[in-house]
């Protein structure tokens, strides 16, 4: 995405907004996933401060392209040790919470994609 020449501007607040949203994103798919499947009660601002150390120690070398293929899983390994030695789940639980986050964030954006790409062609 570094190599896009139009819009410059959009896609640096698309990269922003992505960085500021998709722990947010996690945090909540991880704290539904552990209230609803698991039944543990953990607090959001505990998964969020995992979901976004994980993202900002990722964040520092995912710029570079094709790196993601190295950054995303790292990232998914710190928030399933952060999940471990923070949230005091055990392993099999911290994978469970971390993949149901997965699913439904991915769901999640999956279900906006008609609605982002109505607004693509609606702004030209």
């Amino acid at each position: 995405m570094t190599y896009i020449v139009e819009h410059r501007l959009v896609l640096a607040g698309v990269i922003l907004l992505n960085a500021l949203i998709m722990p947010i994103a996690g945090a909540a798919g991880a704290f539904l996933v552990l209230h609803m499947i698991l039944g543990r009660r953990r607090p959001l601002a505990l998964l969020y401060s995992v979901y976004a150390y994980a993202a900002g120690v990722t964040l520092l070398a995912s710029w570079i392209p094709l790196f993601s293929w190295i950054t995303e899983p790292w990232k998914w390994l710190l928030i399933a040790l952060g999940l471990v030695h923070t949230a005091g789940l055990s392993c099999p639980r911290a994978l469970i919470a971390l993949a149901g986050s997965l699913v439904l964030t991915a769901l999640f954006f999956g279900s906006l994609s008609p609605a982002l790409l109505a607004l693509k062609h609606a702004m030209g």
